[in-house]
């Protein structure tokens, strides 16, 4: 998981690549957390962060981009 403590959006690795996630009430995932849901559509849903018990609210905005795809679109996102 990559993100800036400022910025609302976070990346998160995937099977399929990396996805970028819009974190809605200010809840962003730890970096190595296991987290569980649907990263391979467009739209805000729950996920279920196994690491510490928490389900949060996201909005998927990116999906399954490379390393570098994911580097390039969270500096759009956040600077």
């Amino acid at each position: 998981m990559l993100s800036d403590p400022y910025c609302q959006y976070f990346v998160i690795e995937t099977f399929d690549g990396y996805a970028i996630l819009r974190s809605y009430g200010g809840y962003k995932p730890s970096e190595g957390s296991i987290v569980y849901g649907n990263f391979s559509n467009y739209g805000t849903r729950d996920y279920y962060n196994r690491s510490n018990g928490a389900i949060y609210s996201a909005e998927v905005k990116e999906y399954w981009l490379s390393y570098y795809e994911a580097q390039d679109a969270i500096d759009y996102y956040c600077y």
